[in-house]
């Protein structure tokens, strides 16, 4: 990614395409990120069928990327709970919240519906999920502790975040279309922080099936 536009309005920094696979890599074994590409959609007919790999997501069905980061919940007054320290007093576990951000490329394919409609995809796969999210973030934070912990902590996601420039007022827009208000200032780099509170406990309901969500299985190319 080298555009400057799209490094404004994502708020990125230029990787050359080396350092992209080298993160895309780390990603995908990393317990506190889940990242997904954003592909044209299907047609209707094989809508519910299962996609194959390098032609559905071929590199020209490729339109973007979305992507959720996990972060200690500094301002959670649980994070001092006795359930999330082992024998040592050492934190194990905490309470977390979840940042979210969507990258449309071309602008040929904005303003169609393709953000929306990943991004209440993807809200709705993480609401359903959040329960083997969180239990893997945990055991990460165990297994990265010095000692063997006594009783396993008990993570919960407080809210979801997106941090959006000021000036991009389509991304704000869009997440405001799904329940995201806004829930801090402008801050030095020019952002925007908005936040859908009570997220876990599945208090929209655009993350129902009821607005075409489903998931099939992602068979491999032969």
């Amino acid at each position: 990614m080298d555009r400057h536009e799209i490094q404004q309005l994502t708020a990125s920094e230029p990787l050359s395409i080396e350092e992209e696979y080298e993160n895309q890599l780390s990603w995908r074994r990393s317990a506190d990120k889940l990242t997904f590409i954003v592909c044209l959609p299907r047609q209707d007919a094989h809508a519910n069928q299962s996609p194959v790999a390098e032609a559905d997501d071929a590199d020209a069905r490729m339109v973007g990327d979305i992507n959720l980061f996990l972060y200690p919940d500094d301002n959670d007054d649980d994070d001092d709970d006795d359930d999330n320290n082992n024998k040592h007093g050492e934190t194990l576990g905490r309470n977390v919240f979840g940042e979210v951000d969507i990258m449309i490329a071309e602008r040929s394919h904005r303003g169609r519906g393709l953000g929306r409609a990943a991004l209440a995809a993807f809200l709705a796969f993480v609401r359903r999920n959040l329960p083997s999210l969180l239990a893997e973030y945990t055991a990460a934070a165990a297994a990265a502790s010095a000692s063997a912990s006594t009783a396993t902590p008990t993570v919960r996601l407080t809210k979801l975040v997106a941090k959006i420039n000021e000036a991009n007022a389509p991304s704000r827009a869009l997440f405001a279309s799904l329940g995201f208000a806004d829930a801090a200032p402008v801050n030095y780099f020019g952002e925007v922080e908005m936040a859908m509170p009570g997220f876990a406990e599945g208090a929209r309901a655009v993350l129902a099936e009821g607005e075409g969500y489903g998931e099939v299985e992602y068979r491999v190319a032969r």
